[in-house]
């Protein structure tokens, strides 16, 4: 009983997922004479990582408390007048997230099923959370504050939130999105920057270089891979938060100095900042020293004209 408040919490273990679970507890609700008026689904599961390192089983994992459990409430109290059916949704549905393909289309789902069930008539919100501060999953993530740090979304206090979702239930919508936004952030990281306003973003310097690109094209290729070998490892040991006095094996996979998938979408994307190329995520994954990632680049933007070590 939460003291004060009359409220009585009645905890059940079981997984969302399992359909027969769900139908087991509503049945034990019903018999107990209380009626059912509002769910609020705010399951998850994170499994981050490159598509190229997914598996059918990790996939599985992150889907189904989202969609199968999400559904699995759907059916089960469809023929029910609810005053509210929340389900807790993710921002990484609405910008996407580097590492997190699986973990967005299951919240898609959930924003796809809102408004489902409003076009059936039914009680239905799906809040696009961002992250929130001391509480929730990317508080227990690291990487995953990091990241929403560099996107430029600052964490959700948690009695903003709860005020936040109070203003929400009553406003009527189907779907919205929370997060306290910096534009210039978003704009410098996110998948679609081009939805950001150009006045927003008119003060930010341009990227990628084309005078860097041109300065490289016009050096002897040995002095250019020297080059270009100095900011693959400035920038590889910017995103990892290595010792920058410490020399860096070149022919050491950075996967054991600490690459992982997401730092790796980081390097990329640094890396294609400068430069003006698209390097793909597994390449770092599959061929990852500084050496493989320098003969990307010259084999990439310069023709393969600079002198590899070999070997």
């Amino acid at each position: 009983m939460h003291a004060g408040s009359g409220l009585q919490i009645d905890l059940v273990r079981g997984d969302v997922a399992d359909a027969a679970t769900v139908t087991r507890v509503l049945g034990e609700l019903e018999a107990s004479g209380r009626s059912l008026r509002g769910i609020f689904h705010t399951a998850g599961v994170l499994e981050d990582g490159a598509m190229t390192s997914q598996t059918v089983e990790t996939l599985a994992r992150v889907l189904a408390p989202k969609t199968r459990g999400a559904w699995n409430l759907h059916r089960a109290t469809a023929g029910l007048r609810l005053d509210c059916f929340v389900l807790f949704s993710s921002v990484s549905a609405v910008l996407g997230n580097p590492g997190q393909a699986s973990y967005a289309a299951a919240n898609c789902f959930l924003d796809a099923l809102a408004h489902h069930r409003r076009a059936l008539g039914l009680a239905a919100l799906s809040i696009n959370w961002g992250p929130w501060a001391r509480v929730g999953m990317a508080s227990r993530s690291g990487g995953d504050r990091e990241l929403a740090k560099r996107w430029g979304l600052a964490a959700i206090e948690p009695a903003d939130g709860v005020e936040i979702l109070g203003q929400l239930l009553r406003s009527g919508a189907a779907q919205a999105v929370v997060m306290p936004l910096e534009t210039g952030g978003l704009s410098s990281s996110a998948l679609y920057p081009d939805a950001v306003r150009a006045s927003d973003t008119a003060t930010e310097p341009a990227a990628p270089s084309a005078a860097l690109i041109e300065t490289l094209a016009a050096l002897p290729a040995d002095e250019r891979r020297t080059v270009v070998f100095r900011l693959v490892f400035e920038v590889a040991v910017h995103v990892m938060g290595l010792d920058p006095s410490q020399p860096l094996p070149p022919y050491q996979p950075l996967n054991e100095l600490g690459l992982d998938s997401l730092l790796a979408i980081d390097i990329t994307t640094a890396l294609g900042k400068r430069l003006g190329c698209r390097l793909p995520t597994d390449l770092l994954l599959n061929a990852p020293s500084v050496e493989d990632i320098v003969d990307h680049i010259e084999n990439d933007r310069f023709g393969g004209s600079g002198a590899g070590s070999g070997g």
